[in-house]
């Protein structure tokens, strides 16, 4: 007899973010399978098809990974849960992509979807080994500039100075749902600095702009009663450089873009609220079909 499923169990809700936007530009079938079909699949009384689409959403691509491990580095250093200097926040890092990759090597992620799973090895077919010599290669070099740089504004801060560490966090625009996460909110004298890290080259970073004024949003509806100016910051980290960027979208423009898309998203689905896989159409282009994570899955990646 199948275990009867907790009532309480949370609905699948719409609600907006960039990086849901981002995968509905790039392809509507892989956006129904990310949000929609992948949707109780960590359930142990899933069906089938439901645990392999939500085993597929986890699969990440390396730089993805470790822009994660970067960032939640620092977050430990910043809440005093390691040593906040670079070589510590380093050593952290290091031994949790090892331990990671330890867990990739046995397959773990086929028991447990949670754990590591990377495109290059799952299908790319590339050796633990070769993927760790790039992996140690790239963090050493982000590792680097950090060093370069110290990062006194961060690591010599009190906590408490702090709004949001690497946080996932949540604010409406009208009945919408937005979540964002910035890298990092903290007071600095007059100011609420909202610093988001990215880790590559900002000529080839489309989404930046609109990733800062969303932060913003954020809290200008949440942290206006501070009486501090906000100053949205984008650091980029790449080939060897620190470049920070003290810009951001404008703000009514940025409500618009999230209004129209998220209407957009809305009409894919049925009146009922339910989404159907025939009314969201695949790519055609088989370069994006290449890099998807639900190609195994999918007619059009075949």
């Amino acid at each position: 007899m199948k275990p009867i499923r907790n009532r309480f169990q949370p609905k699948n809700e719409f609600s907006w973010s960039l990086s849901r936007l981002s995968l509905f530009n790039y392809c509507q079938k892989a956006y129904y399978f990310h949000y929609y079909a992948s949707w109780e699949g960590w359930l142990d009384d899933a069906t089938t098809f439901q645990k392999h689409i939500y085993r597929l959403k986890q699969i990440k691509t390396e730089k993805e990974w470790i822009d994660e491990l970067i960032l939640e580095s620092l977050a430990k250093a910043i809440k005093k849960e390691i040593e906040s200097n670079i070589q510590s926040i380093k050593s952290y890092c290091f031994r949790r992509a090892y331990a990671e990759l330890t867990s990739l090597q046995n397959k773990e992620f086929l028991k447990d979807p949670k754990k590591l799973s990377l495109f290059s090895y799952y299908y790319d077919k590339e050796s633990v080994l070769s993927i760790q010599n790039r992996v140690s290669e790239r963090m050493n070099e982000i590792f680097e500039v950090l060093a370069y740089h110290k990062l006194y504004h961060l690591l010599n801060k009190k906590f408490l100075d702090f709004v949001s560490v690497n946080e996932l966090l949540k604010f409406n625009l009208g009945q919408i749902p937005i979540w964002c996460k910035p890298s990092f909110i903290y007071h600095e004298a007059e100011e609420i600095i909202i610093e988001n890290f990215r880790f590559n080259d900002f000529r080839n970073d489309l989404t930046w702009p609109l990733s800062s004024a969303i932060s913003l949003m954020f809290c200008l509806r949440t942290l206006l009663r501070q009486n501090k100016k906000l100053q949205p910051k984008t650091i980029f980290i790449y080939s060897k450089n620190l470049l920070p960027v003290y810009a951001t979208l404008n703000i009514t423009e940025t409500a618009e873009i999230i209004l129209n898309s998220a209407q957009l998203m809305l009409s894919r689905l049925t009146t009922e609220g339910e989404a159907v896989d025939i009314n969201f159409p695949a790519c055609s282009k088989k370069e994006k079909c290449r890099e998807c994570n639900f190609k195994e899955a999918c007619a059009a990646g075949s």
